[in-house]
């Protein structure tokens, strides 16, 4: 199935909503984060969004914070007929409005402060994840305070779930251990840690420091 043949029906349609594309992903970005659907086919061609903060230290893109629409596109035609990719299309855009578009509004309105945290669109991740989130939300807004509080609770969770792979356990100490230095030395000090960050985690994703969309 040839998979770039069948995206490039959502290729006019995804440029026309601001994305720009490099290969499967297409994704757009404010100050804040970035913002990704990606196409996939490990047999099914998928479809997945997802938002990635820039306050958050990523070494990779990573769809933690989103989740999958429905519209599945299968066919065991390397170039199916244009009706089937057409109607595939037609799917994908319906459900870009009415998934994609509002969780993305959401993640956008919630990391620009206009609503709390805690009101984050529902993701495909684990609450740990969410957990972590808050901690690096609250850094970005200099809330110490509310970091130290989220921090120690990230910190309570990690102990206490039984699933983790001790080198995730001894991965995330080293993290908690890390933050706690931080926030004890003040709010400059943790402006000047996430504003590394943000500078680092736009610098992995190869976007253009000076511009956003």
């Amino acid at each position: 199935m040839d998979v770039a043949y069948i995206i490039k029906s959502v290729d006019c349609f995804l440029k026309s909503e601001g994305f720009s594309k490099r290969g499967v992903l297409y994704y757009k970005y404010d100050n804040i984060a970035l913002f990704g659907v990606l196409f996939d086919s490990p047999g099914l061609l998928w479809c997945s969004y997802f938002v990635m903060p820039f306050f958050m230290p990523f070494e990779v893109v990573v769809l933690t914070y989103g989740d999958r629409i429905n519209t599945v596109f299968y066919s065991t035609d390397k170039r199916p007929s244009e009706d089937i990719i057409t109607q595939w299309a037609k799917s994908f855009e319906k459900e870009y409005y009415s998934v994609i578009s509002p969780f993305f509004e959401g993640f956008q309105t919630v990391l620009s402060n206009q609503r709390s945290i805690t009101s984050c669109p529902k993701c495909c991740c684990s609450y740990l994840q969410l957990a972590k989130l808050r901690i690096f939300y609250y850094m970005y807004n200099s809330d110490v305070q509310k970091a130290k509080k989220e921090l120690s609770l990230y910190s309570k969770m990690i102990h206490k779930e039984k699933a983790l792979h001790t080198g995730v356990i001894n991965r995330e100490e080293k993290l908690i251990e890390e933050l706690n230095k931080i926030l004890a030395c003040g709010k400059k000090e943790v402006e000047g840690y996430i504003e590394t960050i943000v500078h680092n985690t736009k610098h992995v994703l190869k976007i253009d420091l000076e511009k956003s969309c």
